[in-house]
């Protein structure tokens, strides 16, 4: 997959080397089958390999892991960076959807959720 992104063997070693490298290769392949462009990509595994190096995350210490990526990146927190770094961490966090290793968190209710549902199922 590498070897499709980029041509400098040095960058493609660096890749390669990088942990989760298995689960990283999976998500691009997906990002590719689906029809997303080369440049973006590249800025995925870009992005991919950014998070694994900021969080240290590791091969075979899901749980560890899974410790690591507890703390990372409110979406509120996200709101006030810049533009490049909200796209860093959207990406990332769309492979860790893809992994499992996140979940969606549940939305906010409306202070009148009840009442609607219950106004709604009398209509």
């Amino acid at each position: 997959m590498f070897e499709f992104l980029f041509a400098q063997s040095s960058a493609i070693a660096r890749y390669r080397s990088a942990p989760l490298l298995e689960e990283r290769i999976r998500y691009l392949a997906h990002c590719k089958q689906i029809g997303i462009k080369l440049e973006t990509l590249r800025k995925i595994a870009s992005h991919q390999l950014s998070l694994v190096c900021t969080l240290d995350l590791r091969d075979s210490d899901d749980d560890a892991n899974l410790r690591k990526l507890e703390g990372w990146s409110l979406p509120e927190e996200r709101k006030l960076q810049p533009r490049a770094r909200r796209l860093a961490f959207n990406h990332a966090d769309r492979w860790l959807h893809f992994l499992g290793w996140r979940t969606v968190p549940e939305a906010a209710c409306h202070a009148h959720t009840r009442e609607v549902t219950a106004f709604m199922a009398h209509v």
